[in-house]
């Protein structure tokens, strides 16, 4: 059976862009995921439309907390994964609740982790100004690359872009779980930076692809 990705979607007050970034995980060419979304102490509607999503697709698990906090993702989400997935095969990304993954992202992700057997695989990113309604913008490197060994030091000036944020990411668990994931607890800006920086130096090999396969929406 396929590995399984497990998505995790944080959301607060988010009832104008949750639908997108769900239903960019529903419109994915790769099935086996359980996506996870959690409202954190929204006071719109955003718990109620997490809930419809989940009452339609058992692969979207929704969660409640009731006041909004940081860290959540480690003391409550990664626990609930490690408890029901296979660490040594399954996978993670993450998410931005007004963001979206294009329909390849799953699928051709995963096909580059194995091919190049990678911890992570990193994807290029549009960024789409809302109120432009156009693409301003991309993180892509013009080829691909496989970083490994002394590379992560002499190639840091080409791929240091893409450590400075969790999404646009395919994670390998078993590389998370050996992570020291409360060094985020009381951090209250960059923490997503301090958590692909750590992933990145407990990887054996990251493969960057030279392709869009997400977007980032800028307000």
């Amino acid at each position: 059976m396929d590995v399984c990705v497990y998505v995790y979607i944080q959301a607060y007050n988010a009832e104008k862009t949750i639908r997108r970034a769900i239903d960019s995980i529903l419109e994915q060419t790769y099935s086996n995921w359980k996506c996870i979304v959690c409202d954190n102490g929204s006071l719109d509607s955003t718990a109620d439309i997490i809930r419809e999503y989940a009452e339609k697709d058992s692969r979207i698990i929704d969660i409640y907390e009731e006041n909004n906090r940081r860290n959540i993702i480690y003391d409550r989400v990664f626990p609930m994964i490690f408890l029901q997935a296979n660490i040594s095969e399954d996978l993670f990304c993450w998410l931005d609740s007004d963001d979206e993954y294009y329909p390849s992202f799953l699928e051709q992700s995963q096909m580059e982790l194995d091919r190049n057997s990678a911890d992570i695989v990193a994807v290029g990113s549009d960024f789409y100004q809302e109120n432009k309604r156009a693409i301003v913008g991309q993180r892509l490197l013009k080829k691909p690359y496989l970083i490994e060994g002394n590379s992560f030091d002499s190639l840091f000036p080409v791929y240091h872009q893409f450590v400075r944020t969790i999404w646009g990411k395919l994670y390998r668990l078993n590389v998370l779980a050996a992570m020291d994931r409360g060094k985020s607890v009381n951090i209250r800006y960059g923490g997503d930076t301090l958590f692909a920086q750590e992933a990145f130096l407990r990887s054996a090999r990251v493969y960057i692809m030279n392709s869009v396969h997400h977007r980032y929406y800028m307000s």
